[in-house]
């Protein structure tokens, strides 16, 4: 987290290293005078004595307080006193940290103590490389210390069968809250529970969440909480008299805040940079794409020819990023163009000033950004943009301990913005990145953790695009969705943005590759695509289905034919149709009658029942002539068909048909013969009145079944003469119709 150096200031205490209890080994005591410490900063004076007193800590200190030393010295002395050298997969300790970079640095930090301790093996594990490599290098020289981030920690040990952590001695979570925030919470706790209870445990943060202490009870016993704030001097206006009041910030930061306009933040940008051209600043942007669209731009820009100019993000390989914080390191004088990644725990020499271009989306982080320098009882400086109608976050932060003076806007600043658009219309590569950036920084600004400050609605959104140096505002959805203001942007008229090339040539050929291939495939398309799709017909559709998707379609519609015929059936007996209606509807089909090879062929005229138009084809035709009564009209033959019960072709169908019926039988004779008299007891006026709409609507088709049962029953009476056809009207009810 925080690498130290020898700064004999108001940072530091009267105790020195050589003065604590209990007393530090000789050889720890050599590589810190070699490193050149003498004197304990205040975290150090009160943290060192209990860890290695065997006490769990808990660790509140203002950011650049010193507290990887903290933990690194106890760790080694803890691990100096084993009784015997550890094994070579023998884990004795572990730190975690939430950032590759982070880990770096405190693995650094750690290996000069490190080495004091005999066969003693430590290994960096961070994500961003192979991890075969890792493994490779554990399983051929062995480890006793993991220093590294969570995820590739957790893979390790999932991976590894033949570490031993029986005998861990001490666990430190380095940046707690961030671990937490970062969505680490399942792998430390992985990993928590593959350790021993007995052991030491240190949890470092600069800001105490609830996640933390719930994370401190859990992985915790008895812990100890120290808690370090820096002291400051605050003058109330112009008075004489002075209040101290503690500080979340480092006592030698002054923090300012800069009220602008969206469309003018770019060019006081600039402005402060040409200003401040001999200082080393670090630059915080909320996204990604930001950090790679300002990396691009500002360098084009005449004013800032020389400048050292470094990005840095959580999207660069991890090489790239290692080379990029060195780079920074050895300038004297900087720009690095970051995100939140370099905002926790990194200890870079030097930084003069820390520049907030946007302001981060989780009000926590801003400590850790203006952390970034003034530390060690040096001096520095912070500087956050913010829009008009951001001011009420000032007095937010003043709540939370962290003081803001204002800083009036410079009047001289240049206007960058035509320079800028100049910029993205000889390189498409500035064009597309400005794109990406606005875009993500719309839609990071819609995140924000204090959204009743950073309202997304009273975005200015056409200044912002402006203040980007964009040639045409995007199509975004947010924009159409929350109908934000495009007041203040100027569109470009005189350029096609699809004619813009990449000053790039090898990937202006590859972009004209591209525009080709996407030709030549549009081109093959069939034109008739769209009305194929609607034009398919029915059948076709039906073709693709299996048999027994069509049976069980043509089952569903079965069934609805028939609750349609008795709904009709009944209205007929209640007198809602006439005979004439019910006739039209169900019971008259106007025909063409011929045989083919004995079967009855009938082709309808207005008879809608389809269920029965097409079982028919299926079926002899001497096995409905019993049962037809017919007419002449005209040249047509009226068909007159009753309810009839059909024998099935198929023999093993029908095999099956006969047992089920029989099984029915069956159980309808081994039922009491009380049970009926005993449910048609009750009035059925007084169970309707009792039903809802739905149990009445149940109770319905319930009846039409046992309607239907007894209409076939009569059927199959008259078909083998029990009773005759005057006899099989009156009793159906179509004696009239017949």
């Amino acid at each position: 987290m925080d690498s130290d150096s020898p700064n004999p200031s108001s940072a530091l205490t009267n105790t020195r290293f050589s003065d604590l209890n209990p007393s530090l080994s000789e050889p720890v005591l050599e590589a810190l005078t070699q490193a050149g410490f003498e004197f304990c900063t205040p975290v150090q004076a009160a943290t060192i004595p209990l860890l290695c007193s065997y006490k769990d800590v808990t660790v509140d200190a203002a950011t650049g307080s010193g507290k990887t030393l903290a933990f690194v010295v106890p760790l080694v002395e803890i691990l100096r006193r084993t009784k015997t050298p550890p094994k070579p997969h023998e884990v004795m300790g572990v730190i975690i940290s939430p950032t590759r970079e982070l880990s770096s640095q405190i693995y650094n930090v750690a290996q000069p103590f490190i080495s004091t301790l005999p066969n003693f093996k430590s290994i960096l594990l961070v994500g961003g490389g192979e991890v075969k490599a890792d493994l490779k290098k554990i399983d051929e020289e062995g480890a006793n210390l993991f220093v590294g981030t969570p995820g590739r920690l957790h893979d390790i040990m999932e991976r590894v069968d033949g570490l031993d952590f029986r005998n861990l001695e001490i666990l430190i979570l380095d940046e707690a809250d961030r671990l937490l925030d970062m969505g680490f919470q399942k792998q430390i706790n992985s990993i928590i529970t593959r350790l021993p209870k007995l052991r030491r445990t240190g949890l470092f943060s600069a800001t105490q969440t609830e996640a933390v202490e719930e994370l401190a009870k859990a992985g915790l016993r008895n812990p100890v909480r120290v808690e370090v704030r820096a002291e400051t001097k605050r003058v109330n206006g112009h008075a004489s008299s002075e209040q101290l009041a503690f500080s979340k910030t480092p006592s030698g930061l002054i923090n300012e805040y800069m009220e602008c306009e969206a469309d003018r933040k770019s060019s006081q940008l600039v402005d402060f940079l040409i200003k401040n051209r001999s200082k080393k600043i670090i630059i915080y942007f909320m996204t990604c794409a930001c950090v790679d669209y300002w990396g691009v731009v500002l360098p084009r820009l005449p004013v800032l020819k020389g400048f050292s100019l470094i990005p840095l993000h959580g999207q660069m390989k991890q090489i790239a990023r290692e080379k990029a914080l060195a780079s920074f390191r050895a300038l004297s004088s900087g720009i690095l163009l970051c995100t939140d990644l370099a905002a926790r725990g990194l200890d870079i020499p030097d930084v003069d000033c820390i520049l907030q271009y946007d302001p981060p989306q989780n009000p926590d982080v801003f400590v850790h950004r203006v952390g970034r320098t003034a530390r060690m009882g040096r001096e520095g400086s912070a500087i956050v943009f913010l829009l008009p109608k951001e001011e009420a976050y000032v007095e937010f932060l003043r709540i939370k301990r962290v003081a803001l003076a204002e800083r009036e806007c410079s009047d001289d600043a240049p206007d960058v913005v035509p320079q800028i658009r100049t910029a993205a219309k000889k390189d498409r590569d500035v064009m597309e990145k400005g794109l990406r950036a606005f875009v993500s920084y719309i839609r990071a600004y819609k995140e924000h953790h204090c959204s009743y400050i950073f309202r997304l609605k009273e975005l200015e959104i056409g200044k912002s695009a402006m203040g980007y140096g964009l040639l045409q505002l995007p199509s975004m959805p947010e924009v159409k969705r929350h109908s934000l203001s495009t007041e203040g942007f100027t569109p470009v008229e005189d350029v096609n943005l699809e004619e813009i090339k990449f000053k790039d040539k090898s990937r202006q050929k590859q972009r004209n590759k591209n525009l080709q291939a996407k030709k030549e495939a549009k081109q093959q398309e069939p034109k008739s695509d769209k009305p194929n799709k609607s034009s398919k017909p029915a059948a076709s559709i039906m073709r693709k289905k299996t048999a027994k998707q069509r049976r069980a379609a043509q089952t569903i519609e079965d069934d609805d034919e028939l609750t349609r015929e008795y709904r009709l059936l009944k209205k007929l007996k209640r007198g809602a149709i006439d005979e004439s209606e019910f006739a039209s509807l169900f019971w008259t089909w106007w025909v063409n009658c011929f045989s083919m090879e004995g079967a009855l062929t009938l082709v309808t005229s207005g008879f809608r029942s389809s269920r029965l138009s097409r079982s028919l084809s299926y079926f002899k035709a001497d096995v409905f002539a019993p049962f037809l009564t017919h007419k002449h009209s005209g040249p047509n033959l009226i068909l007159c068909l009753r309810p009839i019960s059909l024998v099935i072709r198929d023999k093993s169908r029908q095999k099956q048909r006969n047992k089920n019926l029989q099984a029915k039988k069956e159980a309808k004779q081994q039922e009491p013969k009380s049970d009926k008299p005993n449910k048609s007891s009750k009035p059925a006026a007084s169970i309707m009145r009792k039903k809802t709409a739905k149990q009445r609507r149940a109770a319905q088709t319930i009846e039409d079944d046992d309607e239907l049962t007894r209409e076939y029953r009569l059927l199959k009476k008259l078909k083998r003469g029990a009773i005759d056809e005057s006899e099989f009207a009156r009793l159906t009810g179509t004696d009239e119709l017949l």
